[in-house]
C-alpha cells in the first residue's frame, strides 16, 4: 500500500481490507507503522489485523494468528535502475548494495544472496525511492509491490531483472487469541474471492488478470 498526493492510503490490501470488512459488518480504522514493528502491535493488541503483504512464516505463526492466504507469493522480485547494466541475474547481487523492508523475508534473502550492504527501509515505497536516489544498487521487493510501482510510473526509472521463487503467501496477522475474528476474516476472504471482488481488485492495482495475463 501507498500513500496519494492527498495523503491518503491506498493500494491492493487498502481495498481488500475494505472488502472483508464489509462482509463482517465491521468498519477500518488505519494505523501506521514501521513492518518491523507489525508483530509487536499485535501481540499487544495495539492494532486489531495487519495487513500489508506480511508473509505466514513459521517463525510469525510462534506470535501470532494467520488468516488464509489471500496471495500467493510466487516470486521475489530484484529490481535495478534503468540504466544498469551490472545487474542480471539473482548472483549479481554478491558484493552489491540491496534495499529491502526491514525484518522482512525480502531483507533475509538479499543476506543469503551475499549482499555487502543491506540498506534496510521502514515502509515499502522507502525501497523504491532509495533505488531512484542511487542509494542502493538493487531492490529485492515482493511481486505485486513491484507490479504496483513499475505500472505507476516506476517504468520509466527501473526495471525487473530477476525473480526468485518463493513458497511463501500474504496473509493478515491477528492476535492468537482472537479466534473469532481469525474465523471471521477466513469467511470473508473465500466470499470475496468467490464472488469477483477479488479478481476485480488485483486487476485494478496489478493492471493483470490473477493468472497474470
Amino acid at each position: 500500500l501507498f500513500k496519494d498526493e492527498h495523503g491518503h492510503y491506498v493500494g491492493f490490501e487498502i481495498d481488500l481490507i475494505k472488502a472483508v470488512a464489509k462482509e463482517i459488518g465491521a468498519e477500518v480504522a488505519y494505523t501506521d507503522m514501521p513492518f518491523s514493528q507489525f508483530m509487536t502491535a499485535v501481540e499487544n493488541k495495539k492494532v486489531d489485523v495487519v495487513i500489508s503483504a506480511v508473509e505466514g512464516t513459521a517463525e510469525r505463526a510462534e506470535k501470532a494468528a494467520f488468516s488464509d492466504v489471500y496471495y500467493k507469493k510466487g516470486v521475489y522480485c530484484i529490481l535495478v535502475r534503468k540504466d544498469d547494466d551490472q545487474i542480471h541475474a539473482a548472483d549479481d547481487l554478491k558484493g552489491k548494495t540491496v534495499t529491502a523492508v526491514k525484518g522482512s523475508t525480502n531483507e533475509a534473502l538479499a543476506k543469503k544472496l551475499g549482499a555487502a550492504q543491506i540498506v534496510e527501509a521502514e515502509y515499502n515505497a522507502d525501497i523504491f525511492k532509495n533505488l531512484e536516489a542511487g542509494k542502493t544498487d538493487a531492490v529485492i521487493t515482493d511481486e505485486p509491490l513491484a507490479y504496483y510501482y513499475l505500472g505507476h510510473g516506476g517504468a520509466e526509472k527501473a526495471k525487473t531483472v530477476a525473480t526468485v521463487p518463493s513458497d511463501d503467501g500474504f496473509v493478515i496477522l491477528m492476535n492468537k487469541e482472537d479466534v473469532k475474528m481469525q474465523q471471521d476474516i477466513n469467511g470473508a476472504l473465500k466470499k470475496v474471492m468467490e464472488n469477483g471482488v477479488y479478481d476485480q481488485l488485483f486487476h485494478k492495482w496489478f493492471n493483470v488478470s490473477v493468472s497474470g495475463k
